[in-house]
């Protein structure tokens, strides 16, 4: 009975999970930036301290592992989603010729 019901759980949470990153592809593909950054705590707050930090006239570099969230984090800048403007940004990747 006990394996039955974590098998079950198992089971719910994957589906979770799928319906999740569907939603997440869904908000990049509509380019809704509220959304994505509703899913994540980390865009969150990445987002209010770059908001404090330019309310400061501070600078600040943005590291990441995943060259998806550094395409996310740049559309939203881009676009002037959190700012009511567009950042002045530069992006450095895997890509970028020295």
């Amino acid at each position: 009975m006990k394996k039955a019901k974590l098998k079950a759980d198992s089971l719910f949470h994957k589906f979770n999970l799928a319906e999740k990153l569907r939603e997440i592809e869904e908000a990049e593909n509509e380019q809704n930036f509220a959304k994505i950054i509703g899913f994540s705590t980390k865009l969150q707050f990445l987002f209010q301290l770059l908001e404090n930090f330019r309310r400061e006239g501070k600078r600040c570099l943005v590291f990441s592992m995943s060259k998806k969230m550094l395409s996310m984090i740049e559309s939203i800048l881009k676009n002037g989603f959190c700012f009511g403007q567009k950042v002045k940004y530069m992006r450095i990747d895997g890509d970028t010729e020295i």
